[in-house]
């Protein structure tokens, strides 16, 4: 599928086209057609931060994580300030198994958003995947203190915890699961 050039009144091309184009094809999952309109875009104006994350989450869905990654750290170098273009770096350096990468990132984007409980989680994961549980566990502990209403926290907080063998802790925190989820099948 192409893309129709939209012109402005000055006759430049209209780098918003694009990118409405591409959130467009992301929304239906056509994810190599958002990645085009991402890059179209981004030629019209590079300086746009939800553009290059956006380029890079169709990137990753496509599975070509270098490139995600490569995109990322572009966005980075023109928006140091965002806490989601760490977050996003984070999860997909961890994808390509950079676990080191991932903490600094994920680490880089709680300096920037140290309420970020989905950061908060993500840590957690990370940690939780590399056996970790205790530094797992303080960090979705912190994710719930932020978002008490954060199902997949609570889930995975009573997995650490389950793994430690702290099982009546654990019962708690995949009923706290279920309580804001009732169909939420991991906590079952």
């Amino acid at each position: 599928m192409s893309l129709r050039l939209r012109s402005t009144r000055d006759g430049s091309r209209d780098w918003r086209y694009y990118y409405k184009k591409g959130c467009q094809f992301f929304n239906k999952g056509q994810y190599s057609e958002a990645q085009r309109a991402f890059s179209s875009s981004l030629k019209q104006s590079g300086d746009q931060l939800d553009t290059w994350i956006n380029k890079a989450v169709a990137l990753y869905f496509l599975c070509k994580f270098t490139d995600a990654l490569k995109t990322l750290e572009k966005c980075i170098t023109l928006f140091p300030k965002s806490g989601l273009a760490y977050f996003y770096k984070g999860c997909i350096a961890e994808s390509l198994g950079k676990r080191d990468e991932a903490l600094v990132s994920y680490d880089k984007g709680l300096e920037l958003l140290p309420d970020n409980s989905s950061l908060l989680n993500n840590k957690g994961l990370l940690f939780y995947h590399n056996h970790q549980y205790e530094e797992a566990i303080a960090c979705f502990t912190q994710a719930v203190s932020k978002d008490k209403e954060f199902r997949d926290a609570w889930n995975n907080k009573g997995c650490a915890l389950q793994e430690i063998g702290e099982l009546q802790e654990a019962l708690f925190c995949f009923e706290r699961a279920l309580e804001i989820d009732a169909n939420f099948t991991p906590a079952w």
